[in-house]
């Protein structure tokens, strides 16, 4: 009987033990569980809190943001159209101005390219004319009137020579032949001086070669004496 006392003891100890450690188990796995469920507890506070840190800085800088929009529209001038019209009306005009200062400009262009187109060939045409002079000039009244071939000659140089001088005034070319007028240096180019009581000093008393104007333009100068 003791045997078997012992034995069913023996179990019961067993059991105990088992179950005793199945206990001990369970509960370190709920304390771990405790442990584990305490700290995603606190992790999940501290992510809040840090949510909502972040969320009041985010407000701050929305606000700070609309502050300075509003500062900045406050301080930005109202635009005065009346003004902006007043700028536009100057700059039309001046443009205007400016338009019509090229239009005159190309005009005179247009007008001196005309008036004095054919300088160059007058320029040219002043040895003929001065030959032509020369010529009338080589044969007196005089001879002409003893002579009739040296007349006919000389009158047909004449001719010639008064048609040129049409031809350059119809082309606004004039002579320049200042005999007893004052010495212009825009217009003569003395060659000596003479002395001279009675006239005044500085006036052309001999014009050894005639000048000639287009316009207003000289195209060569008189060659005079003057007086000192």
């Amino acid at each position: 009987m003791s045997e078997a006392v012992k034995s069913t003891e023996n179990n019961n100890q067993e059991n105990l033990n088992s179950e005793s450690e199945e206990l001990k188990s369970q509960a370190s796995s709920d304390a771990e569980n405790v442990v584990e469920k305490d700290e995603a507890e606190i992790n999940q506070e501290e992510i809040t809190s840090e949510l909502s840190d972040v969320e009041e800085n985010v407000a701050d800088i929305q606000a700070e943001q609309e502050d300075v929009y509003v500062e900045e529209a406050v301080n930005e001038p109202e635009l005065d159209y009346k003004l902006v019209i007043e700028d536009l009306n100057d700059k039309v005009l001046r443009a205007a101005a400016e338009l019509q200062n090229v239009k005159r400009r190309a005009e005179q262009d247009i007008k001196k390219s005309r008036d004095y187109s054919i300088e160059s060939f007058a320029r040219d045409m002043l040895a003929v004319m001065d030959n032509l002079h020369r010529a009338a000039d080589s044969i007196s009244q005089e001879e002409a009137e003893k002579d009739e071939k040296l007349k006919a000659i000389r009158d047909g140089v004449e001719i010639t020579r008064k048609e040129m001088v049409n031809v350059f005034e119809r082309n606004n070319i004039k002579c320049v032949d200042p005999i007893g007028e004052k010495f212009d240096h825009n217009f003569h180019q003395a060659m000596s001086q003479v002395e001279d009581a009675d006239k005044e000093s500085g006036t052309v008393v001999n014009v050894m070669q005639t000048g000639y104007v287009i316009k207003d333009r000289l195209i060569r100068p008189a060659l005079v004496i003057v007086v000192k």
